[in-house]
């Protein structure tokens, strides 16, 4: 659009006019007697001599019509503009309008729409039922819709390949990048669970927590720094990376709500620890064997012999064999040892007598000596008691010996099926 301004000066009073002028150029005097009056571009200017009037008017119509992205053009002599359902809106003043936002309204997200960008790149989006993903690349948008739902991702690359998996959550860059399928796993901190695919129910918390699961494993629980989990393992808990002073490590650990607790149910049982770390319940070894029947002449003559307790009356693990008459340790600790045993054919001519608990360590522990037994004894038979703690190492083997000396090989051991009138039984203390 074009425009004229003027402004004509005059005497002030009567005389005739003598120059016009504008809003630059100067004063303008007239040739021969006249000056023109002459519009530009859509400017028009009309004379009427009977009038003495000189007319301006322009010719174009101005704005006259707005199109937006879709609808078509919209005219009017008065335009309103609105933010629709967006949530923009416009306020006008002094000639300008203003947009504002109340809220921002996307339609639902598809793989096209409904997607927040930053710099072209998708930050956030809920593709699906019931998801929320924030962060570049968080959110996989060729998922089965129908079945990944109830996820939520927040991070770069979080659940980014996700196609059918359900109920997930992801806090942190690339945590639960690689799951597919697996449902129900919770990864916070970076890279935790990151390689995990078809997996379900995984609970990782901390830097490259379950970093190490590459598949299907499951029903895993995570916690600590770098506490990578082993490749293949389910149903697993661990805490921290191990025992020391270094990144991810401990070295005391504190649990409230278990010391002076009596536990609800009556059958409690202790909780040992490996030497990996690992928390279990250990069997505690255990075991008493009887001689079942009688055996003549196995000593007298200062001959040691091992007596066979061939009947096991019980046993808690396996430490004890029967056909050895010895015991192995399972494991480490003190084990309290009892061994009673009935002689028979104790004559006036045997004049000592031992029972010792032999073992595979370089001491044996001597459990009865009675350099005389004839006299203590009841018609040749004397029955003796000996009882030792003995420290074992895992492995070592402790059985039980006795020895007559000062006659002959006449004295034997008592035995009777159901009576343990000879017997011999450990148990583990500590």
């Amino acid at each position: 659009m074009s425009q004229i301004t003027a402004v004509i000066l005059g005497s002030g009073g009567a005389g005739p006019i003598t120059t016009l002028t504008g809003n630059s150029g100067g004063a303008v005097p007239p040739t021969a007697g006249n000056i023109n009056v002459v519009g530009s571009g859509s400017i028009t200017v009309t004379g009427n001599p009977g009038t003495s009037t000189l007319t301006i008017s322009s010719s174009g119509s101005g704005i006259t019509s707005i199109t937006g992205d879709s609808g078509g053009a919209q005219a009017g002599p008065a335009i309103t503009l609105t933010g629709g359902t967006s949530g923009a809106v416009f306020a006008g003043a002094a000639n300008t309008l203003t947009m504002s936002f109340n809220n921002v309204n996307l339609p639902t997200t598809t793989t096209t729409v409904g997607q927040v960008t930053i710099g072209g790149a998708i930050f956030a989006h809920s593709l699906g039922t019931a998801n929320a993903f924030v962060g570049n690349l968080a959110g996989s948008l060729s998922m089965t819709t129908a079945s990944a739902v109830n996820n939520a991702g927040f991070g770069w690359g979080v659940l980014k390949n996700l196609t059918t998996g359900q109920n997930n959550f992801g806090g942190g860059t690339v945590s639960l990048q690689e799951v597919t399928s697996g449902s129900f796993n919770v990864g916070c901190g970076s890279e935790s669970l990151d390689q995990l695919k078809t997996g379900n129910d995984n609970v990782a918390i901390g830097w490259q927590s379950g970093f190490n699961y590459t598949g299907s494993e499951s029903d895993n629980i995570l916690i600590g720094y770098n506490v990578q989990g082993t490749t293949g393992e389910s149903n697993i808990m661990r805490i921290g990376t191990g025992t020391g002073g270094g990144s991810g490590q401990l070295n005391k650990a504190f649990i409230s709500g278990i010391r002076g607790v009596t536990t609800d149910a009556a059958d409690a049982i202790p909780v040992v620890i490996s030497s990996t770390g690992q928390l279990g319940t250990s069997v505690i070894p255990a075991f008493a064997a009887l001689q079942s029947s009688n055996i003549a002449n196995v000593t007298g003559d200062g001959s040691a012999y091992t007596p066979i307790f061939d009947t096991v009356i019980q046993q808690s693990g396996s430490g004890y064999n029967n056909g050895t008459g010895t015991f192995t340790a399972p494991i480490a600790g003190f084990y309290s040892f009892t061994a009673s045993i009935s002689f028979s054919g104790i004559g006036a001519a045997h004049t000592s007598m031992v029972g010792a608990f032999n073992t595979s360590l370089a001491s044996t522990f001597w459990g009865n000596i009675d350099q005389n037994p004839f006299p203590i004894s009841n018609a040749g038979v004397l029955n003796i008691t000996s009882a030792a703690i003995i420290y074992l190492p895992a492995s070592a083997t402790v059985s039980y010996i006795v020895a007559v000396a000062g006659g002959t090989k006449t004295v034997g051991i008592q035995g009777a099926a159901g009576d343990a009138v000879t017997f011999f039984s450990a148990c583990r203390i500590g």
